[in-house]
């Protein structure tokens, strides 16, 4: 499950690829990602979520995501931004569970990996079905 600012960034920061950015939408055709809908209530907790969080700030894909979770009462998120994730205290939860646990910047390479060393799609493109990182990137 996903919210609309986020697939939004997402586009944004494969913006360097055309291709990568046709696999994140065959991604979303095929069904990989439910987009929540964010009703006037959300919209008003994105707001306060945002101005309680503007030191660090806050952007609006981080601040529906965590109204979205707050929502459907989800307790853990997938993302790369470990550093502001793991200071937001969502209403529902103490914290919310960061998926991957850990994340290693690879500097040969510029990739995200999980603590097992694996890249974590979505960063630099998003494979099509049947194709590996490697050929995506």
């Amino acid at each position: 499950m996903t919210v609309w600012p986020v697939v939004t960034e997402a586009f944004y920061l494969l913006n360097f690829s055309w291709k990568a950015q046709d696999n994140l939408w065959e991604f979303l055709v095929r069904g990989g990602l439910e987009i929540t809908d964010l009703g006037q209530s959300a919209v008003a907790r994105c707001r306060a979520l945002m101005k309680k969080y503007r030191d660090l700030p806050m952007d609006l894909a981080d601040a529906a995501l965590v109204a979205a979770a707050e929502t459907t009462k989800l307790r853990s998120v997938f993302t790369l931004d470990h550093k502001d994730f793991s200071i937001y205290r969502p209403a529902h939860v103490r914290r919310l569970e960061l998926v991957p646990a850990q994340l290693v910047l690879e500097a040969s390479t510029g990739f995200v990996l999980d603590r097992q060393r694996r890249p974590c799609y979505g960063l630099r493109g998003v494979p099509a079905r049947g194709e590996s990182f490697q050929q995506c990137c």
